[in-house]
């Protein structure tokens, strides 16, 4: 199996929070990959507001970077494809959590922009992710189109504001947080498009990930791994489990893999 292209989740799989960095092995295996001639792509739930305000856009220089859990794929400074919401749909779900008095972040192609009624959940997200203020919400242009949003509040709340939105994939990926995106925002169909631009197949790629949001990427790749410090649900997907980011556990399985 030759592996052509590696595709990596972002937060607590390259971007260690304990530290508030990618770990140096890490940045060490990444650029032996771009050396050996192999793809090197971001694959994250992040958006581009997100990735440039805190500057992790110049830490590596990806070949391509899907963001939205693969609502937006782009290559360079170009957009290759984004999906946005229906603007009616979006529209009566905000309606939903203004209703309920649910602070919300909506995410436009390359902004954010937030509206808070209680900073409790706030809070408790932001102590766990390093991540850039939103913008406030009287900044934002209704002509531009939404491609996610997320919301903070706990899991006793999803049902009454769930209910009515069948068409949508929600995604409670921490504990104060629920991010919520068209039904087909899965981080595999990210996969599948940038396969197809690189004219690559399933069989030559790889990937890493630390959540349940990266399960799918896993079945899009020949190889999954899933990082030490992951969640067990990642774990037990993955085809391979590797050491913590912080104990060299990226590079460690490109060696296993013969990939380095």
């Amino acid at each position: 199996m030759s592996i052509k292209i590696v595709f990596f989740d972002f937060d607590w799989t390259l971007f260690d929070h304990r530290i508030n960095k990618i770990n140096s092995s890490t940045l060490i295996a990444l650029n032996l990959l771009k050396d050996k001639g192999i793809k090197v792509v971001l694959n994250t739930g992040r958006n581009l507001y997100s990735l440039i305000a805190n500057g992790f856009d110049n830490v590596f220089d990806f070949d391509a970077i899907i963001t939205f859990n693969g609502g937006s794929f782009s290559v360079g400074n170009t957009s290759v494809d984004t999906c946005y919401f229906k603007d009616d749909r979006i529209k009566a779900f905000i309606e939903v959590l203004k209703e309920n008095k649910i602070s919300y972040g909506i995410q436009t192609y390359d902004a954010t922009y937030g509206h808070v009624f209680e900073q409790g959940a706030i809070d408790e997200y932001y102590s766990y992710y390093s991540e850039a203020p939103s913008l406030p919400i009287d900044e934002y242009n209704e002509k531009d189109r939404i491609v996610r949003l997320s919301y903070f509040c706990y899991e006793e709340d999803d049902k009454k504001i769930q209910k009515d939105f069948p068409d949508f994939n929600f995604n409670r990926f921490f504990n104060s947080c629920c991010e919520v995106a068209p039904k087909k925002y899965i981080k595999s169909e990210g996969v599948i498009r940038c396969l197809k631009y690189f004219n690559l197949t399933k069989e030559e790629a790889m990937c890493f990930g630390d959540d349940t949001n990266d399960i799918e990427m896993f079945e899009a790749c020949a190889i999954s791994v899933c990082v030490g410090n992951g969640n067990i649900r990642a774990k037990m997907e993955a085809s391979y489990v590797t050491d913590d980011i912080g104990e060299d556990g990226i590079y460690k399985a490109l060696k296993h893999f013969n990939v380095l």
